[in-house]
């Protein structure tokens, strides 16, 4: 486990990101709408508190009886990046389920109070492991155990409104300080009400979701912990095979593999959705405006091209130029502004794809949907030429 000094001084919300894990049974961890029973002679708008949530993860392995049991999976919050084995040590983990238009606790928030009273601890982290041969110090990871379950039977429902979203969050905390967190997809809560009260039929619309598609003619992992950035011609930067080398590396071309996102249950013709590369602690959330002309006028958006199938939309994103008559693939482009400063080499970085959508307000979208990729930390081109001569 790193332990360098020249190194530790920096901020850990800028050397750590938290995802998620998938489960083993291959589906995806969170559902888009789960369905809550309200407990007896309790109106519809007030006190709902689940009744022990069947399926409040997707439903893995083999089938149960819901009617005796909570099929609910194991959820693993998986923390990557660079941290001591002091700070891991001192890590911990609270979950709790939010509203996605709310911000929640921010990185670098003293939240001692909040997490005190509001907030359902989890276990401590358990299998460390360092890897990553280019990383210096290397990449290290641990795992923290989500008692998702534990969460759902503490979650009081204040508000029925057709329109409100949620999310599931675990937040990284150390000494009190939120130093990172991991976001479910947002999904809807549907009210089963007593049999008088009938809840609105919107409640019942899915949110829209992005769920990454791995298509791919080689085995390799699509992300690398690693990437290299190089100088191009007119001052482009572009990340060197990125996302990976596929089938093999192509010394003389850019190693770029295009990357798949599937949008659920959004309407293809009231969303954008582009991606970038951006610093794990610069993500857009839910409910953010951009104007357009942003998009339009930063390089490093791509925007992705769509595929129709009968229930969802497939976008792909391949960085490319248009050159005469020939679309020719270039390499991501990525214009981060580093410096030779320890913290900005120990930053982490992430491919992110958003979902806008547009808004009354002319040039104006919003969030509505999010993927992100694991965090790989960028180094230069050039002073690994230097280093390596």
């Amino acid at each position: 486990m790193p332990s360098s000094s020249s190194w530790t001084d920096a901020m850990v919300g800028h050397r750590v990101f938290c995802t998620f894990g998938d489960c083993p049974c291959g589906n995806a961890p969170f559902d888009a709408t789960y369905l809550w029973e309200c407990l007896d002679g309790a109106p519809p708008s007030t006190h709902l508190v689940s009744l022990g949530h069947r399926c409040f993860l997707q439903c893995c392995a083999a089938p149960k009886d819901v009617t005796t049991s909570r099929c609910t999976c194991n959820l693993v919050m998986r923390v990557a990046g660079r941290f001591t084995e002091d700070e891991r040590a001192g890590f911990s983990c609270y979950s709790r389920v939010e509203l996605a238009q709310q911000r929640g606790l921010e990185i670098g928030q003293d939240a001692s109070a909040t997490l005190n009273k509001d907030v359902l601890v989890t276990t401590r982290g358990r299998q460390v492991r360092t890897f990553g041969a280019l990383a210096e110090p290397p990449l290290s990871e641990c795992l923290f155990d989500v008692d998702v379950a534990a969460v759902a039977s503490r979650f009081v429902l204040d508000q029925c409104k057709s329109d409100n979203l949620f999310v599931f969050k675990s937040y990284l905390v150390l000494g009190g300080a939120i130093v990172g967190w991991a976001q479910s997809s947002p999904f809807t809560i549907a009210i089963k009400a007593p049999i008088a009260v009938k809840p609105p039929l919107s409640m019942s619309i899915p949110a829209p979701l992005l769920e990454f598609i791995a298509i791919c003619d080689c085995s390799s992992p699509h992300f690398s912990p690693d990437y290299f950035r190089m100088n191009k011609a007119f001052g482009r930067k572009e990340l060197r095979c990125f996302p990976h080398c596929c089938p093999h590396h192509m010394p003389y071309n850019s190693c770029n593999v295009p990357l798949h996102v599937r949008l659920v249950f959004g309407n293809p013709r009231l969303c954008i959705v582009a991606a970038r590369v951006e610093l794990a602690i610069s993500t857009l959330k839910l409910g953010d405006s951009v104007a357009m002309d942003a998009l339009d006028h930063d390089s490093n958006w791509i925007t992705g091209t769509t595929q129709n199938d009968e229930n969802e939309v497939v976008y792909s994103f391949q960085a490319s130029q248009q050159l005469g008559d020939r679309q020719v693939v270039m390499g991501w482009p990525y214009s981060w502004t580093s410096t030779a400063s320890h913290t900005s080499r120990e930053q982490l970085h992430v491919w992110t794809a958003y979902a806008f959508e547009h808004q009354s307000t002319p040039n104006a979208l919003r969030v509505v949907a999010v993927w992100t990729s694991p965090a790989f930390s960028v180094g230069s081109y050039r002073r690994r030429r230097i280093t390596d001569s």
